[in-house]
């Protein structure tokens, strides 16, 4: 009986790789490929390596970059006269299944450059980045590089508030699946992307990517998202950052123009200014089928067709609003003529009605750093007595422009402003605050960080703190571990990886077993910037057993700062036998 058993097991299997054998033999001929199919279920075998050669020299440039960006290595102090424009994205600025070359921010620094001088472009971009992975990006590494524009490549999954997960099979990457990817490769990923297909069709409609961004434009995650780039303006504004959104549509589908109306009206409430390509992609090429707009065969990111369109279509923009402008603008007339006489109080009061009241945000902040130079006495009054103005947008300003000045008592009035019932007042004053640096403040400043009923509002005093030397900010950044905002964890992990204090290794090393991927990176990275023996042992285990390559590469990169000796050669040996079992 078990012989029987046992026969019928083993004729089952052989049949089964029989099976799996004519599928292989036939999927390769090309006659399924769905090279025209606009969104194919299944890529066959040679597509993916055309695409994985592409990715694989993109990597090796990027590897030489800190940040892992496709863009050349920079130094954080800009030269003199040098305007500095960062495009900052996700994998369409990194390029993914493109050439270096093509990637859309690559020809914009191009165009830029050959036509005028004293211009420099950043590409910071990184794969699977949301809009809340980019700002974080900024606010702890971007801000070092002194840029005086960011412009932001939005992607229509941008939305990611984490909190909406992208649910997948994960029955498709068990042992036995890996197995037979390894002899019959077309055959198995065919079996198992139509498999998926059919699951999510007709039982798991929450599952996979389209399902994943159809949830991150439901109403209430949308009303996270403009919180978001409410906190996002007022950062780069209050660090004199131009900022501008570059809607970038994968494809001339209808479906992306819906999209794309639904975040617009965010960026308007945001004081956002943004460029929306679709109707130009629409226009320009409407006539090609989706597929040739490609990157390459196997990668449904933006092929060299698109991203000529999107540098085109933001550099005639950029050309039109004035960016490569060197004439004066009317703030910097009065900001020269305050310069010559700090008590031409006409000089000064128009820079202060500018500050307060101009229609443009970056109007204001180019006016509240002008009263910061030109540092007039005349100004401070003024100024003050609009902090207390009944209308919270003159407040906002007026905190702005008191953060610019260095008069001592304007201190009093920030301090006070943090406990102004408007949420973009006291984003304004935190910021002010932590950009004064003064120790003195640092009790409100956790108070704040700790106890604000905002998350937004919590998360500028996490980052004000985080440029301050003092020990009682540790505690805050353990604290703020806690905290119910993701957005706000994430910082505290990193800002405690900057104090490098002893007592930050236990919370940290606790949040390499963290389920979110993010934050297993930032506390890698964390703890490879403290000097510590036993955090060694701990990195190699993260190196081999974390199932994310990047998560494994920073513990990797933590070791070697740590010891000073290369751990990749090794790790990639002792890797190939960790994920056999």
């Amino acid at each position: 009986m078990l012989k029987k058993i046992s026969t019928n097991i083993a004729v089952f299997i052989l049949s089964l790789l029989f099976c799996l054998f004519l599928l292989e033999i036939i999927l390769r001929t090309g006659l399924f490929d769905g090279a025209d199919d606009p969104q194919p279920i299944w890529i066959p075998l040679e597509f993916q390596k055309i695409d994985k050669e592409i990715n694989r020299e993109n990597w090796q440039f990027a590897k030489l970059n800190p940040f892992r960006f496709t863009d050349k290595i920079r130094k954080e102090k800009k030269e003199d006269g040098i305007t500095r424009i960062a495009v900052l994205g996700d994998s369409f600025i990194w390029g993914y299944g493109l050439p270096y070359k093509q990637a859309w921010s690559h020809k914009l620094e191009n165009m830029i450059t050959g036509k005028y001088e004293n211009f420099e472009v950043m590409s910071w971009g990184q794969g699977a980045w949301s809009t809340m992975d980019e700002l974080s990006f900024l606010e702890k590494n971007g801000i070092n590089y002194d840029i005086d524009m960011l412009i932001v490549g939005f992607v229509d999954n941008d939305p990611n508030m984490k909190d909406i997960k992208n649910k997948t099979y994960g029955w498709s990457s068990n042992l036995v699946i890996r197995s037979l990817r390894i002899f019959f490769p077309n055959a198995t990923n065919f079996i198992v992307t139509h498999t998926n297909y059919f699951l999510t069709q007709y039982f798991y409609k929450d599952h996979q990517y389209h399902n994943w961004i159809r949830r991150l434009y439901s109403d209430d995650n949308l009303q996270n998202y403009l919180e978001l780039l409410q906190d996002f303006s007022v950062f780069c504004n209050s660090n004199n950052i131009k900022l501008l959104f570059v809607l970038t549509p994968h494809s001339h589908d209808e479906g992306m123009r819906k999209r794309f109306d639904r975040i617009k009206p965010l960026l308007e409430q945001a004081n956002i200014k943004y460029l929306d390509l679709f109707p130009v992609v629409k226009e320009k090429l409407g006539h090609i089928p989706v597929r040739k707009l490609w990157a390459n065969p196997a990668n449904g990111h933006p092929g060299s067709l698109l991203t000529g369109v999107y540098a085109d279509s933001t550099f005639d923009y950029l050309e039109k609003q004035g960016v490569f402008s060197q004439e004066d603008t009317l703030v910097k007339i009065l900001e020269e003529k305050t310069e010559r006489n700090i008590n031409d109080a006409e000089a000064v009061q128009s820079l202060v009605n500018i500050a307060l009241q101009d229609v443009q945000w970056d109007v204001r902040k180019e006016a509240a750093v002008a009263l910061g130079k030109v540092n007039s006495p005349l100004a401070v009054a003024p100024l003050i007595a609009a902090a207390e103005h009944f209308d919270p947008g003159i407040r906002e300003a007026a905190v702005d422009a008191l953060g610019e000045l260095k008069d001592p008592r304007v201190l009093t009035y920030l301090v006070r402003a943090l406990e102004d019932k408007s949420v973009p007042v006291r984003k304004r004053a935190v910021i002010a605050l932590g950009r004064k640096g003064d120790l003195r403040y640092v009790a409100p400043l956790i108070t704040t960080a700790i106890k604000d009923n905002d998350p937004y509002v919590r998360r500028r005093a996490l980052v004000a703190l985080s440029k301050m030397k003092d020990p009682r900010i540790v505690q805050c950044f353990i604290l703020a571990l806690e905290d119910p905002f993701y957005h706000n964890r994430k910082s505290a992990v990193i800002s405690l990886g900057k104090t490098k204090a002893p007592e930050a290794v236990d919370p940290l090393i606790a949040l390499l077993n963290d389920e979110d991927r993010d934050i297993r990176v930032e506390a890698a990275y964390a703890l490879g910037e403290i000097n510590e023996p036993r955090i060694v042992e701990v990195l190699k285990i993260v190196s081999l057993k974390d199932k994310d390559t990047y998560v494994r590469d920073i513990a990797a990169d933590g070791i070697k700062k740590i010891t000073g000796k290369e751990y990749g050669k090794y790790r990639r040996k002792l890797l190939r036998i960790w994920q056999m079992f």
